[in-house]
């Protein structure tokens, strides 16, 4: 029975070896509820007008082609991949219909994903406990935006209220730039966290990009003995940026460069932790091979793509104390 899957694995991967020429492509958006489904129900049209339908220019901005454009074949299972990829879909399907002797039109089949998830939150345990509220829409007016805000109460150290908001946008303004902010607040801290990333959207993309940084204050719980609880003031800023570099479109290998610093602040110098106050310089190599299968109902009940292959990564660099002179020698490796 193994023996026949490879088989057959190996013959579909054999059938995307070819160059076409891509004459016109069209594109069917299902909803989420179809009155074709299993899973129809009475309140399925009201469900569908709740939902905001995925505008189609996501599906144009994640083709690898163009009509009367000559390409290989494999483009064509790259761009089902990452429409999956964008997990705005239960079910995505690219077929090809011959219409000269090179010439073939693309069809692009689609079927929304459910976005809107509310959740009520209950945790207990340690004689503390905590309940609360998210919201969350990964669909935004059909533009692949990710909203989330969260209300919690925590009985832990009487924390009391927590509120915690995101944003990100997978393509920011249609660009080929990755976005996301994260900020979260008590009446003990606030964390604040910003992003701005080009990251390895396909296979032929040579170059990888991005900043983060974080800003951090309030009061850290102190905990000096079992009955007794202080505080202990801190303030953090730190932040990061980093280019990579890829070669290869199937054995990729990659070099990466990577700037970290950060200033701490926490009041009490006794509590210092690993890496504050430092800037670190680290250079990578690390090199990927992989194949893609898609399989059905492994973690869900929609398709997915499963990577096959290994990878390794050797890092050395430095990393220096802000704060004073000296600091250390960092190497690392790793294989999978």
């Amino acid at each position: 029975m193994k023996f026949i899957i490879v088989l057959f694995l190996l013959i579909s991967c054999s059938l995307f070896s070819e160059e076409i020429r891509v004459g016109k492509i069209f594109i069917e958006q299902s909803k989420v509820f179809e009155k074709k489904d299993a899973d129809w129900f009475f309140a399925s049209p009201l469900l569908n007008k709740l939902h905001w339908q995925t505008n189609d220019y996501i599906i144009y901005d994640e083709l690898l082609f163009n009509e009367d454009e000559v390409i290989d074949e494999e483009y064509l299972l790259e761009t089902e991949r990452n429409l999956r990829a964008t997990e705005l879909f239960t079910y995505v399907r690219l077929s090809i219909d011959s219409v000269f002797d090179d010439t073939y039109n693309v069809y692009i089949e689609t079927k929304d994903r459910w976005s809107l998830y509310p959740s009520l939150l209950y945790g207990t345990g340690g004689g503390t406990s905590n309940y609360g509220g998210r919201l969350e829409e990964f669909n935004l007016f059909g533009t692949g935006t990710k909203l989330m805000g969260e209300a919690l109460y925590r009985t832990e150290n009487d924390i009391g209220f927590q509120g915690k908001f995101q944003l990100s946008q997978r393509r920011l303004f249609r660009s080929e730039l990755s976005f996301n902010a994260l900020i979260s607040a008590n009446k003990f801290r606030t964390d604040q966290n910003f992003s701005l990333s080009q990251p390895y959207r396909t296979l032929d993309t040579k170059w990888s990009y991005g900043v983060d940084f974080l800003n951090s204050f309030g009061e850290n719980f102190l905990y000096i003995n079992r009955d007794s609880l202080g505080l202990m003031p801190f303030l953090e800023r730190s932040g990061k940026a980093y280019i990579s570099r890829a070669w290869s479109r199937k054995d990729k290998v990659f070099a990466t460069f990577l700037l970290a610093a950060n200033e701490i602040n926490r009041e009490l110098i006794n509590y210092r932790q690993a890496f504050d106050n430092t800037m670190q310089l680290l250079i990578q190599f690390s090199s990927v091979s992989q194949d893609f299968f898609t399989v059905s109902k492994l973690n869900s009940y929609s398709d997915e793509d499963m990577a096959i292959g290994g990878y390794g990564a050797a890092t050395i660099g430095r990393v220096f104390d802000l704060k004073k002179s000296g600091g250390f020698y960092y190497i690392s490796g790793q294989g999978e």
